[in-house]
């Protein structure tokens, strides 16, 4: 666990398909998610925005499980996403969205600062 930030035991797999607004999710509408974990928070860490959830796998009428966060930490920025499928070559070629969403990425951690 860092930043407050905790990975949940047991591998989900789907697409990831709800966004809440913020940089890192502008433009994508459906990732995939291949055997990733779902993310919780531990404590109360400042300045953490949920950006993307899936489907809860006990059932229906069960909330939303995140697997993506983006924090606030002074001048810094962290990004802490539940699977590392995103990066494979596979999901390049497959999902057009993964280009969007790692350029997204790289554009809001390295935004300039003053």
């Amino acid at each position: 666990m860092f930043f407050g930030i905790a990975y949940v035991s047991g591998a989900r797999t789907g697409n990831v398909t709800m966004f809440e607004p913020h940089p890192l999710t502008e433009g994508l509408s459906e990732l995939p998610f291949r055997g990733g974990f779902a993310l919780q928070l531990v404590g109360e860490p400042a300045d953490t925005a949920l950006i993307a959830s899936v489907p809860s796998r006990i059932g229906p009428d069960e909330l939303p499980e995140a697997v993506g966060y983006a924090q606030q930490r002074g001048r810094g920025r962290v990004f802490v996403w539940g699977d590392e499928w995103v990066a494979y070559d596979e999901t390049w070629s497959a999902s057009p969205m993964a280009r969007q969403f790692w350029l997204n990425a790289i554009d809001w951690l390295t935004e300039p600062r003053p």
